[in-house]
């Protein structure tokens, strides 16, 4: 069974948060209502949102 995933198309910028090597962004796909994290080191995580 193959899940549907969201490519976080349509996303929007929240704001930034000072780390210890630089800043994470942080941003809400307005699809699937996720909330991505890019780390100062570029890594990138994800918070799964609720469904509705």
């Amino acid at each position: 069974m193959a899940e549907d995933r969201c490519l976080h198309e349509e996303s929007e910028f929240l704001g930034e948060q000072k780390a210890g090597r630089g800043v994470n962004r942080y941003f809400r796909c307005r699809k699937c209502n996720s909330v991505i994290i890019v780390s100062a080191d570029n890594i990138i995580f994800e918070v799964k949102g609720k469904k509705s």
